[in-house]
């Protein structure tokens, strides 16, 4: 049976949510409310309950999941601790609503907090809720208890990765027999090292002699290559005495590192460098490279996140040191290829070149090829019609084409390529391996935000203000101990992390700044969110997978959720229409009322007259994005006592009485 991790399975992890929530727990049990004997013991049953199942998800979202009843258990113990979240945020939620009815009063008494405990009109209430949700979390304790005897059954190693990828290694020899466009970067980076190795030489006195320049780019979009074509280059190899070639990836040893670079300037002398430790081996090279202007290439050099950024540029200025001090001839350069812009900033990199993909002919000769191989396209006229909108949907990424040609190759049948171009074609041991490197590399945080990112549809333009408030109203965005700085500033600070690591990519629109997804990385996205993010945006529905949580839907597909019965469950609930033009769609105050669980509500792709009144109930909800009803905002909004962020977006039909584009309202913390 093929091996699944839990995290795919079941979502992103939910360890967070647990100890979020066993954190209020214990701020309820720790505070001066007037709790009554009977409700401080459920609370308290309630914490070693969500503790006992806290170990076992931790575990779980680490392992390989290889059974059907065991990502249905995990299933279980998920909506439990959801069920179980929810009562506690309605409870929240009467606290609050309390304080604000009761502000003028508990100025005047002073007694606040056991005067709030005793006025608490909902508590048994509350009570009776809290029970339920303590008989379901017992259930899931049961089943974790088997969970954990099943694992150590199939003897699990509890420090597994989650998913096992081979080590990534390339060479300086291209393997391909037809490479298609980059002339223009080849010409532009090599005209820049050669320019920039003159100008070192003709100043043999200034005290950088050796100068890092870094290549960055998503997976699949052809860095490695590139720098290959660099390397051979014939200019280059009149230029410089001697050149290195050094596959770094995710594997970071600084003693083999070393080694290779020695293996390469050795004029025929052969060092046993076995026994030598990493400082001998720092002297040889020193000594190999003494008195040459050479040339290496460092390819797919990561950022390991489980350091800071102080201790990746100590272990690489370790490396550096003697490749970059002043015994080593002027005009020497370093060529880094990432992912990430973090690491030209790690290796003090005095340029950055931004690898977009390639450009429509050069992307379509490639398809060509891969797809059709020797026949000439032109005997297949329906076939090249379809084979140019694939093209033109793949967006220059050479990994996708190649995939995708090659999955086409010797298939001519109409039907075959409509399938296609109708839906995704994602090979998990191509693309979707390469692109989950950079995924897993994330620290558990972002990993969580870039997955919530799969309800934006390809090429969706996103406000990344929006996006920001959204992570804070999942508590996707957490407090950082004493640090002072507001939820807001930690959310921006995430989404500069994610685009750094080009997850995103800059999309600028006169003066207005959005941030699109590449399409591979947007099915990534989509990929690790299985199980919690759904998007309808074209194409049939077919059927819903049963544990939505998160859901999308363009405008003109919303009469899908006729029939969907998930609605109650759903924590956030987008409808999307990018366009400026009203969408003159209207959501049913059916489909509002059923929308019980929902912290994220963006209806902005429906046209209203007024405002909902049934916005007013949703005691969840901490985010809102509507369109600009003909009517004021009502009063009644102020209900809505969780809500954090609220979003007024104008559209064609208040042009003529609104000029400005957007506006928004946020509470304060």
């Amino acid at each position: 049976m093929a091996t699944v991790s839990a995290v795919s399975v079941v979502g992103w992890v939910v360890s967070p949510i647990i100890r979020r929530m066993v954190s209020l727990v214990q701020s309820y049990m720790s505070s001066q409310y007037n709790w009554k004997s009977g409700i401080l013991s459920d609370l308290k049953n309630l914490e070693a309950t969500l503790m006992d199942i806290l170990l076992v998800v931790g575990a779980a979202e680490r392992q390989h999941v290889v059974d059907r009843n065991q990502i249905l258990l995990l299933q279980q113990m998920k909506d439990a601790v959801s069920d179980a979240e929810d009562v506690l945020d309605e409870f929240d939620h009467m606290l609050l609503k309390e304080k604000v009815e009761q502000k003028g009063l508990l100025r005047r008494i002073g007694s606040s907090s056991l005067s709030v405990g005793k006025r608490l009109v909902n508590i048994d209430n509350f009570r009776s809720n809290l029970r339920k949700v303590l008989k379901s979390l017992e259930r899931v304790r049961a089943s974790a208890e088997t969970f954990v005897r099943v694992m150590a059954l199939q003897g699990f190693n509890p420090i597994q990765s989650v998913q096992c990828v081979p080590v990534r290694t390339t060479g300086s020899l291209l393997h391909e027999d037809a490479i298609f466009g980059r002339e223009k970067e080849i010409d532009e980076l090599v005209g820049q090292l050669l320019y920039k190795s003159d100008k070192c030489l003709s100043n043999a006195y200034q005290s950088v002699r050796t100068e890092v320049h870094t290549i960055v780019g998503v997976g699949g979009i052809g860095k490695t290559t590139l720098a290959q074509l660099i390397y051979n280059d014939e200019r280059i190899l009149d230029s410089f005495d001697v050149r290195m070639w050094v596959s770094v990836s995710n594997n970071f040893d600084k003693i083999r590192i070393t080694k290779e670079i020695i293996s390469y300037p050795t004029d025929s002398e052969n060092a046993e460098l076995t026994n030598f430790n990493f400082s001998k081996l720092q002297d040889e090279l020193r000594w190999r490279l003494r008195s040459k202007r050479f040339l290496l290439v460092l390819d797919d050099v990561w950022y390991d996140e489980k350091y800071g950024e102080h201790i990746n540029k100590q272990m690489w200025m370790e490396i550096m040191a003697p490749i970059k001090e002043r015994f080593t001839r002027p005009g020497s350069m370093i060529l880094v290829t990432t992912r990430t812009e973090l690491v030209a900033k790690m290796l003090d990199s005095r340029s950055l070149f931004i690898l977009e993909g390639l450009g429509r002919d050069d992307s379509w000769l490639l398809f060509r090829r891969c797809a059709f191989g020797s026949r000439k396209p032109e005997g297949y006229p329906e076939l090249k019609q379809l084979g140019y909108q694939i093209v033109q949907k793949l967006k220059g990424s050479p990994l996708a084409l190649k995939v995708v040609g090659g999955h086409l190759n010797g298939k001519y049948s109409d039907a075959e390529w409509e399938d296609v171009l109708q839906r995704d074609v994602l090979n998990p041991n191509d693309i979707l391996t390469i692109l989950y490197l950079s995924y897993e590399s994330l620290p558990e945080h972002l990993q969580q935000c870039f997955a919530y990112c799969s309800l934006f549809p390809k090429g969706y333009r996103i406000d990344s203000k929006r996006l920001i408030w959204m992570w804070i109203a999942q508590g996707l965005v957490h407090l950082e101990g004493n640090n002072s700085r507001n939820l807001e500033d930690i959310g921006r600070g995430y989404f500069n992390d994610l685009l750094a690591r080009s997850f995103f990519q800059v999309l600028r629109c006169g003066d207005q700044t959005y941030y699109v997804m590449h399409d591979s990385l947007n099915g990534l996205a989509l990929h690790v969110s299985n199980g919690e993010c759904f998007r309808v945006d074209h194409g049939s529905v077919g059927e819903f997978p049963h544990y939505i949580r998160h859901l999308s839907v363009s405008a003109e597909r919303l009469g899908d959720l006729v029939n969907y019965d998930g609605l109650q469950r759903l924590r956030t609930f987008m409808i999307l229409n990018d366009s400026w033009f009203c969408s003159k769609v209207c959501l049913s105050h059916d489909i509002l009322n059923k929308l019980k669980s929902v912290r994220v509500l963006d209806v902005s792709g429906c046209c209203f007259g007024r405002f909902p009144e049934a916005v007013n109930d949703l005691m969840h909800l901490r985010y809102l994005a509507i369109r600009r009803t003909y009517y004021p905002l009502p009063t009644t909004i102020s209900r809505l006592n969780h809500l954090q962020s609220l979003f007024v977006l104008y559209n064609s039909c208040y042009s003529a009485r609104i000029s400005c584009s957007n506006k928004w309202k946020q509470r304060k913390y």
